[in-house]
């Protein structure tokens, strides 16, 4: 059994994480250092249910510098163009990269309390494909 912080991700980037195509989760603030080498949950977000569907080692993160840095990077990060999570203005992006992920041959429940962003004490039952 492992418990983990989890992090709330909408799909279809959860499942795209979790099954280890989608390797950089991008965000508008850096993630927290303490997280960094550490498994993180991915919390599958925007379906009926939230669910912890997988797992995935949170390795590094940087801040892209431009626009065309986020475009070149797009085939690890898997943002559409002109979706609602490209890039649209001039503030800060950041890329958490990923690594070793797993995906749950059972999505587990995550806690009943958690944040808009995160939660802690998720826990993680073996069950991997």
């Amino acid at each position: 059994m492992l418990t983990m912080t989890g992090l709330n991700v909408r799909e279809p980037f959860a499942t795209l994480l979790a099954c280890g195509l989608k390797t950089v989760e991008t965000r508008r603030y850096k993630p927290p250092s303490h997280l960094i080498g550490q498994r993180i949950a991915i919390i599958q977000t925007g379906v009926e249910k939230s669910m912890i569907i997988g797992h995935a080692v949170l390795t590094d993160w940087q801040q892209y510098g431009s626009k065309k840095q986020w475009n070149d990077d797009r085939k690890n990060h898997l943002v559409a163009p002109g979706s609602d999570f490209d890039w649209d203005d001039d503030s800060a992006r950041y890329a958490w990269k990923m690594e070793r992920a797993v995906m749950l041959k059972k999505p587990v429940q995550p806690p009943a309390k958690r944040g808009r962003i995160y939660a802690k004490h998720c826990t993680v039952k073996g069950g991997e494909k």
